[in-house]
């Protein structure tokens, strides 16, 4: 079975990674060429998003269910802290959550056309080395952004980490959802079982995606909040490494 996994990973990922491409510079040449309101931006990145998601499923072999607590509010702007382990989530994340604002390194900035588009998404660009200014940038944005209605996706942990790893979260995605009362939104996911860290090849496997119930952003210190969140969110990843080792020992 591994055998045969990694044999399709080795066929499957260049075909990923050349749709990738591909429907980057289409929808990118769409944005370009074209003066769209926020909307219609939306739904080109939701095409892009759908599409690229399609090919993972059924080039890469890669399924996925979104298990949820409760049911979410679609009007209400909320902050996203979620579990990363991949480069999954920043495509999943856009078809699950109708296209949320992400925070993201200012590096991306640079790729053409994929950098443009994350531009015109509103995207948080940040300088990871430029400490309390780059907290600061995400505080100022984040809370207009919100007001205006838009949900923010963070990822605490700052860079994507491997499966097993629990580094400590950062306090912006807190501090932002206390500075303007705003619920927080914990997501725990597995995707680096299929697409860990640094690797080139795509494998076949199922990503579970757990969505928590909206916790209250009022009433609580930040440590006390952001502890709350990782607690929830690495108890979920214990629970979802127990299932995968029993079904791959």
């Amino acid at each position: 079975m591994s055998l045969m996994r990694n044999l399709r990973a080795l066929i499957a990922t260049p075909i990923y990674y050349l749709a990738f491409v591909a429907i980057t510079v289409f929808c990118g040449a769409i944005l370009l060429f074209s003066f769209w309101n926020y909307g219609a931006v939306k739904k080109i990145v939701y095409v892009w998003s759908a599409v690229l998601l399609w090919v993972l499923r059924y080039v890469c072999g890669i399924k996925y269910k979104c298990e949820f607590e409760t049911t979410l509010d679609p009007s209400k702007a909320v902050i996203y802290l979620s579990k990363h382990q991949s480069s999954w989530e920043t495509i999943a994340y856009n078809v699950f959550f109708d296209t949320p604002v992400f925070v993201a390194k200012a590096q991306l900035k640079k790729i053409p056309i994929f950098g443009w588009g994350l531009g015109k998404m509103h995207t948080i660009f940040i300088d990871r080395s430029a400490g309390i200014s780059a907290y600061k940038k995400v505080i100022q944005q984040g809370k207009k952004l919100i007001q205006s209605g838009l949900s923010i996706m963070l990822f605490p942990e700052g860079t994507r980490v491997a499966p097993g790893e629990h580094p400590m979260f950062h306090r912006t995605g807190v501090a932002l959802a206390q500075s303007i009362g705003a619920d927080i939104i914990p997501l725990a996911v597995n995707a680096g079982v299929c697409w860990p860290k640094k690797s080139f090849l795509i494998r076949s496997g199922t990503i579970t995606v757990k969505v928590g119930a909206p916790i209250a952003s009022k009433g609580l210190k930040v440590n006390e909040l952001n502890q709350q969140v990782y607690d929830w969110i690495k108890h979920q990843m214990s629970q979802l490494e127990q299932v995968h080792k029993a079904h791959h020992p």
